[in-house]
């Protein structure tokens, strides 16, 4: 099979990263990206697959440019991504991009942060401000849709240049649009989180109140049979390895007489099988698996049942066969290689 190119953000595979990704794609048994051994290409390979690490928007809208006639995967923030795409933009073409499977992970949003003592109470109040930011183009989309002229300052550190500008100048007519995860760096800066003042529309892919790193594929409308079965696969050890595909198995033994009263555990009730035991008396194994998440309680309910020392698998990825998401963006098809 020809290897499948997927572009994955640098900062969170390479050495020292302590990203949720990282620990996903352990999980999913790509080891060799978990690791984040990068060569001088910037790619890894696993597999039949090539990850490619990238950094940034600017980057991200040139790999999409340079993949413009394949088809890609994408593990990336749907902030970054939908810059890029609309950076692309200005290269003459426009991404085709699918969600294929939601990840759940880096959740935060893209708010505009004002000065406490300049705050927002509606769009209109950002007339003429200078906004900095490093998402210029969804900032753009952003103030079409409030129907607001502003003076868009490109930078990194936007919330750093609010507060330079109230420090160095006393100005106070700025506002920063930047990511915000739980908010301390704003409330320290005394800078205001603008969120029920205003409605934040989705943009492209990226839904501005709900930021989340997803799996997504380019151009699924012309996919080739070998992407498709290549992206396929790789969606779907991905999605076993999610945190609510995750589950434990939990073994132990009880009266014969008593099975019943454990039918109501595990996902479709308890796996049953006889032990032949020394002594003649009639004992039956029970097994049930659990979400890994509660791990805990279950083993607390089995010890108020008064089962004694069950026994614990380790985590297991659970598969979700044809009812995957994956297949739903991705279906099997008779050109499948």
């Amino acid at each position: 099979m020809k290897e499948q190119l997927v572009i994955v953000p640098k900062s969170s595979f390479k050495d020292g990263s302590r990203s949720s990704l990282r620990d996903l794609a352990e999980r999913a048994q790509f080891t060799n990206l978990a690791r984040g051994k990068f060569d001088r290409e910037d790619e890894i390979r696993e597999g039949n697959f090539v990850f490619r690490g990238i950094e940034g928007p600017d980057a991200l809208a040139i790999a999409l440019e340079n993949t413009r006639n394949v088809s890609a995967g994408i593990i990336f923030g749907a902030d970054v991504l939908e810059e890029a795409r609309l950076q692309a933009g200005e290269y003459g073409f426009s991404p085709s991009v699918t969600k294929l499977l939601p990840l759940n992970a880096g959740q935060c949003s893209l708010n505009i942060l004002a000065p406490v003592e300049n705050p927002v109470q509606k769009p209109s109040d950002l007339t003429d401000r200078r906004i900095f930011t490093s998402f210029p183009h969804l900032l753009d989309k952003l103030l079409q849709e409030w129907g607001i002229n502003a003076r868009v300052r490109r930078t990194k550190g936007a919330d750093t240049r609010v507060k330079e500008a109230r420090a160095e100048n006393n100005d106070l007519n700025t506002a920063a649009f930047e990511i915000v995860g739980s908010g301390e760096t704003a409330r320290i800066n005394c800078l205001q989180i603008v969120r029920n003042e205003a409605f934040y529309p989705n943009v492209g892919v990226a839904d501005l109140s709900n930021i989340q790193t997803d799996l997504f594929v380019t151009n699924v409308q012309t996919i080739s049979a070998s992407s498709r079965a290549a992206l396929q696969m790789l969606g779907s050890e991905i999605e076993s390895a999610l945190e609510q595909n995750l589950f434990v198995t939990f073994t132990f033994h009880v009266p014969a007489s008593e099975v019943r009263k454990f039918e109501d555990l595990g996902m479709s009730g308890p796996t049953i099988s006889r032990v032949l035991t020394r002594d003649g008396s009639e004992l039956s194994s029970l097994m049930i698996a659990v979400p890994a998440a509660e791990e805990m309680a279950t083993n607390h309910e089995l010890a108020r049942r008064g089962v004694k020392d069950p026994l614990v698998s380790p985590l297991m990825r659970g598969k979700k066969g044809r009812s995957s998401e994956v297949y739903k963006v991705l279906p099997f098809t008779n050109e499948q290689p």
